[in-house]
């Protein structure tokens, strides 16, 4: 972007802004082709049918034949978020023609109906579609295609705030009372202010695994790599907050992806900082039913189907000791790698605040001192955090010594 662009962008008023905003989404709603707007029409027919949505969306997916088991709890989770602006719950249940009509598709439909009952004041809307194939990647464009229409047919972005989507999944355990407040109030104070950017970046919300007390090794492997993604302000897919304007800017959902669906969704307008208030816990049962064989590497497209192991409730075994070592020790490096790298851009970012605070004049030399000193200090403090997390998930010092001197040789490259 040149110069004359930022400048124009700094003039603009804040109508103006709001303006890109609204023309970005109705482009992209006008645009969609005959397979994607058809569907989005009757899911938003369906979601629309007992009123408007609110303008903060909570969309969900629901494998609807193998699901029914987590719908009370996850919805529960919801209904006692207190104090928020009014929000909506859209559960997208889905499921292949294959399993029409059967008895897990009851099973989930009886327990929405009690869900409902049990949370009578909890805006809950439900959509029912059958695929050939259910591929996430369709079920949540569809989805969240449907939520954009309703959105557009309520006049939502007629005014000049930003219509908020939250992706999540149904395996939810535990969610923050304050989140869906948390993520309002984030959006809300960016929209008080002149908008440089009309399309809202995408944000992050503090995601981790929920424990599993009868798989303590497979809980302690799965919490270090939560660990290392909460230092590097990672997020997850469920769990990212999407803006309906960063949504239509970005093209939608990745509609033949298996995995990964967000595509630029999360790579091109992702906050670096996770939004305060939002602490949230999913289930592990993916690392549960497939970490013995795959390690970390989970997240691949072989390893998701239309009738998905995970799911249904089997009982796995938790793996050894040896074996959770093993898992920790084949991405050592990356994670010293991945630390090291976020430790040097928030050393960076407290040199320049400190270069604000203070207006000293500085040389080359001694402003190069003074930034690699608050580099050593960050990378200290990482690999001290690190070190101490690892001895305590594993009581094993050759780990935490592999772990020093992977830190010890990304220093010492970086030196060279």
């Amino acid at each position: 972007m040149e110069l004359r662009d930022i400048q124009a962008r700094y003039n603009r008023s804040p109508e103006e802004s709001f303006q890109e905003r609204r023309k970005v989404i109705s482009d992209y709603l006008d645009r969609l082709d005959e397979t994607d707007s058809p569907m989005a029409n009757d899911i938003a027919a369906d979601l629309a049918s007992t009123g408007p949505l609110a303008k903060t969306v909570v969309i969900i997916p629901v494998a609807a034949h193998q699901e029914a088991a987590n719908i009370g709890r996850a919805v529960s989770e919801y209904a006692r978020q207190i104090p928020a602006a009014p929000f909506t719950l859209v559960l997208g249940l889905n499921a292949p023609f294959s399993a029409f009509d059967s008895k897990g598709i009851n099973a989930t439909m009886d327990a929405v109906e009690k869900a409902q009952r049990e949370s009578p004041a909890l805006d809950m809307r439900t959509t029912l579609v059958h695929y050939d194939e259910p591929i996430i990647g369709q079920v949540r464009r569809d989805l969240w295609n449907g939520v954009a229409v309703a959105a557009r047919h309520a006049g939502h972005f007629a005014g000049d705030q930003e219509v908020i989507g939250i992706n999540h999944d149904i395996d939810l355990i535990r969610l923050s009372k304050t989140c869906i407040a948390s993520v309002q109030t984030h959006y809300r104070q960016r929209d008080k202010r002149h908008l440089i950017t009309p399309v809202s970046p995408t944000s992050g919300t503090r995601v981790k695994h929920a424990n599993s007390p009868a798989h303590p090794n497979t809980s302690r492997a799965v919490f270090w790599n939560d660990f290392v993604n909460r230092q590097i302000d990672g997020t997850y897919e469920a769990g990212l907050v999407i803006p309906m304007s960063s949504y239509a800017a970005n093209g939608g959902f990745l509609k033949t992806a298996r995995t990964n669906e967000v595509g630029q969704l999360a790579i091109v307008n992702r906050s670096r900082k996770l939004i305060r208030g939002t602490d949230t816990e999913t289930s592990p049962r993916r690392y549960i039913a497939q970490i013995e064989h795959d390690g970390y590497d989970i997240w691949s497209d072989d390893r998701f189907s239309a009738q998905d192991e995970c799911r249904d409730q089997l009982s796995f075994p938790d793996i050894s000791r040896p074996r959770m070592l093993d898992i920790i020790v084949g991405q050592l490096d990356q994670n010293a790698r991945e630390l090291r790298d976020s430790a040097t851009d928030k050393a960076f970012v407290d040199y320049v605040l400190h270069r604000v605070d203070y207006e000293t004049d500085y040389t080359l030399s001694s402003a190069r001192a003074e930034e690699d000193t608050y580099i050593a200090a960050r990378t200290k403090k990482a690999g001290s955090l690190a070190a101490l997390i690892l001895r305590r998930l594993t009581a094993s010092d050759r780990l935490v010594k592999q772990l020093q001197k992977a830190f010890d040789e990304i220093e010492s490259a970086g030196r060279n």
